[in-house]
């Protein structure tokens, strides 16, 4: 229960941090367009089917399945974002910067967009092989032992200009090396950033249903009021959904970044011979309190 409270105060200073510092909302703003368009690319194959087949069983599977890759698709752009945030919110956390930092920092948006896309695709499965092994397999040399470190390869993607491949090596080096100072999974800001998540998204989907059913006839024979009836449903989904991925996204996205950052101030103070730069970020220290 402690570990929720912490969390709960590091995505509560996350979000303050984002109301005075604006650049940090420019995510929010990725993520929303990038969602509406996402939303009218999904919607024409909805509305074609709800044209041609309508309501029939064989028409609602398919928006069925239609719908979860949409709503798929808003959680891998949401990850995707996490490239320029990562370094918009390093930003804030460094207090000097060298060189090649800096020119780290230069090039397109989302550079790294197909390692970040490869990497959320493959971090179930491997997730999946890491936790049965955890359960069942403990005695055994683990497989992946960098993923319980996980949380940091988009951050080491995005600041070290790193390739997938790359940056769990870079990783796997952090943890040789004791690097981290504790588990990431210590304060819960994943798990009630993604319970938020499906939560809203869960009450937007129900509420967007209601709401198509009372104002338009989804039953009609007028296959213009069945896609009326559809747009109403999906654009108030897309409302809730996408709030719940800015929320989610962001929240993991400071945690993360800020850890990263902790590796860095003790790569530092060991460099350095000063055990007094290894301290957390502010955002850390501040939920732990």
């Amino acid at each position: 229960m402690q570990r929720l409270k912490y969390a709960i105060r590091f995505i509560q200073a996350s979000f303050s941090l984002a109301i005075k510092k604006d650049q940090l909302q420019e995510q929010w703003l990725f993520i929303a367009v990038g969602n509406l368009l996402l939303l009218l690319i999904w919607f024409l194959p909805m509305g074609l089917t709800l044209w041609l087949i309508g309501i029939r069983p064989v028409g609602m599977l398919l928006i069925g399945l239609i719908s979860i890759f949409m709503l798929f698709s808003f959680y891998l752009w949401g990850e995707i974002t996490r490239e320029h945030a990562s370094k918009l919110m390093a930003g804030l956390f460094q207090t000097s910067e060298t060189p090649d930092e800096g020119e780290n920092k230069k090039g397109a948006l989302f550079d790294h967009w197909p390692d970040i896309f490869i990497w959320t695709m493959a971090k179930p499965v491997l997730g999946f092989q890491y936790n049965l092994q955890q359960l069942f397999f403990s005695d055994r040399q683990e497989k992946n032992p960098w993923f319980s470190s996980h949380n940091l390869i988009i951050p080491l993607i995005s600041l070290e200009n790193l390739s997938l491949k790359d940056a769990i090596s870079r990783l796997s080096e952090m943890m040789s090396n004791h690097m981290l100072q504790f588990t990431p999974g210590f304060i819960k800001v994943d798990l009630l950033s993604r319970i938020v998540h499906w939560v809203i998204s869960l009450l937007g989907i129900l509420t967007g249903i209601s709401v198509a059913l009372i104002v338009a006839d989804p039953f009609s024979t007028n296959p213009w009021q069945r896609l009326l009836s559809l747009g109403i449903g999906i654009l108030i989904a897309w409302l809730f959904v996408t709030s719940g991925t800015i929320f989610s996204a962001f929240a993991r996205n400071c945690y993360h970044t800020a850890l990263y950052q902790w590796v860095m101030n003790v790569q530092e103070a060991r460099g350095l011979g000063d055990p007094s730069r290894a301290v957390p970020p502010e955002l850390i220290r501040q939920s732990l309190e």
